[in-house]
C-alpha cells in the first residue's frame, strides 16, 4: 500500500507586534504561497486613517474638495473676486468714474452761473485760470462752483469707493489729473488763485469724503428673516 502522504501542519500567527487585543494580520505558516488574511475585528480596534497621516482631513490647500467624499462645492465667482486686495480693472475704472463725474457736476454749476449771473459756459472755466478770483465779485461764483463740485465729489466718493481709506488717495489722483489736463489744455496754472481754491476744494473733497465714507462703514447691515 502507498504510504499516505501527511499534509503538512498549518499554524496560524499574528503578525505585528501588539498586544492580544490589537487588530493585526494572521498569517498562514507552512506549505507554499503563505497566505494573509485580516484579523478579526475587536471592540477596541484603533479607527480607520488616511494613508498620508492627516485622519482624513484636506490638506491639498482647496478648500472646493469636499472633506467627507461629498458632492465637489463650486466657488462663487463674485466671492473669489471681493476677495482680491488688488484689482486694476477696478481701480481704473473707479478714477475714470470720478473724473468724468466730477467734471459733468463742475459744468452743472457752471451752468447754473449763466442762469443766474449771465456767465458763459466754455471749456476755457474748466482748464483755465483765467475766471478764478479771490478778490472780485465775479470770480467768486466760479469759485463756489469749484468748491461745491469738490463737495459733491465726497458724496461720489462714498457711492463709488465705499472706502474711508482710499478717499485720500482718489482725490489726490483727481486733482494731479485735473492739473495734467490743464497743462495741456493752456499750460500750468499760474496764478495763486487758482491753486488756493482747488488745493482747499481738494482738502473738502478728502475731509468730508471719509467722513461719509466712515458713517456709511458703521452702519448696520440689515438681515433678511427667513
Amino acid at each position: 500500500m502507498v504510504a499516505e502522504k501527511k499534509r503538512p501542519e498549518r499554524r496560524l500567527a499574528r503578525s505585528g507586534s501588539g498586544s492580544f487585543g490589537d487588530p493585526g494580520l494572521l498569517v498562514a505558516s507552512g506549505g507554499s504561497g503563505g497566505l494573509v488574511a485580516p484579523a478579526p475585528s475587536s471592540g477596541n480596534s484603533a479607527p480607520l486613517q488616511s494613508t498620508n497621516g492627516t485622519n482624513g482631513v484636506n490638506t491639498n490647500g482647496n478648500n472646493d474638495e469636499p472633506r467627507n467624499g461629498g458632492p465637489r462645492r463650486r466657488r462663487n465667482p463674485l466671492v473669489a473676486a471681493s476677495n482680491k486686495t488688488f484689482n486694476p480693472k477696478l481701480i481704473f475704472s473707479q478714477i475714470v468714474a470720478m473724473q468724468c463725474l466730477h467734471y459733468v457736476v463742475l459744468g452743472f454749476f457752471f451752468g447754473v452761473n449763466y442762469l443766474l449771473y449771465g456767465n458763459a459756459v466754455t471749456i476755457d472755466r474748466i482748464f483755465t485760470d483765467k475766471y478764478l478770483n479771490l478778490w472780485s465779485i465775479g470770480g467768486w461764483a466760479d469759485n463756489f462752483a469749484v468748491v461745491l463740485s469738490c463737495m459733491c465729489g465726497s458724496i461720489l466718493l462714498a457711492i463709488i469707493v465705499e472706502k474711508a481709506k482710499k478717499c485720500l488717495d482718489f482725490s489726490v489722483t483727481l486733482f494731479l489729473i485735473h492739473v495734467i489736463a490743464c497743462t495741456l489744455y493752456d499750460g500750468i496754472p499760474g496764478t495763486w488763485d487758482w491753486w488756493i481754491i482747488h488745493i482747499f476744494g481738494a482738502i473738502v473733497m478728502i475731509l468730508l469724503g471719509e467722513y461719509i465714507c466712515s458713517r456709511r462703514e458703521l452702519d448696520e447691515i440689515p438681515l433678511l428673516d427667513f
